[in-house]
């Protein structure tokens, strides 16, 4: 009982981060729960293999399980676009997230996650989220697109944003192909149109 009502104040408390992202962001708090709805479905995608790398740990590899969901889904588009097999579009990054988590889950879903390991998980969601809202809140005082290598990473995310394949065309070569790495803006436009949230 006590274990249980342990459990209930973490989840009361990261609804209240999950509610606290109106007040902080605005207007984009839309796009905060999108892409942290994105990592949690992610996450629940390839829980059943990250249950079975990760059985040792202490949250049973839930944490774990948002980077590798983010990361196989996301290789697996850029992967079969590259090939030119499907296009780039929201549609293609939704329908091979959902066969990554069939097969995950088709394969080994008949294990058992949390039993006794959910206040461990409910602390790394707590973690997770207050620091992606923080960094977020953040990232809102200065917004532009200028320093560093922001107005770069713009506009390369934004021609992926436009493109059906990969590489895009480079906004500044001529009309080839980017010759640039490309792979954090990749993985960040994956989300952006896995969401249907803006660059």
């Amino acid at each position: 009982m006590k274990n249980k009502c342990k459990a209930g104040i973490r989840g009361i408390l990261l609804l209240f981060l999950l509610a606290c992202s109106r007040w902080l962001l605005g207007s984009d708090s839309v796009s905060f729960l999108k892409w942290w709805s994105a990592a949690f479905l992610l996450g629940m995608a390839v829980l059943p293999l990250t249950g079975k790398l990760c059985s040792s740990f202490l949250d049973g590899g839930w944490m774990v399980s948002k980077v590798l969901g983010i990361a196989c889904s996301g290789f697996m588009v850029w992967l079969l676009v590259c090939c030119k097999t499907v296009k780039f579009s929201g549609n293609t990054c939704l329908f091979l997230a959902v066969s990554l988590a069939v097969i995950c889950w088709g394969i080994w879903g008949r294990t058992s996650f949390f039993q006794g390991k959910i206040r461990a998980v409910l602390d790394g969601e707590l973690i997770f989220t207050f620091f992606f809202l923080l960094w977020t809140y953040f990232a809102g005082f200065r917004p532009a697109a200028y320093g560093t290598e922001k107005f770069m990473d713009y506009g390369f995310m934004m021609a992926m944003m436009r493109s059906e394949t990969l590489p895009a065309k480079d906004l500044w070569y001529a009309g080839e192909n980017l010759n640039y790495y490309y792979g954090g803006q990749y993985f960040a436009v994956f989300l952006t149109k896995l969401t249907g949230t803006q660059v």
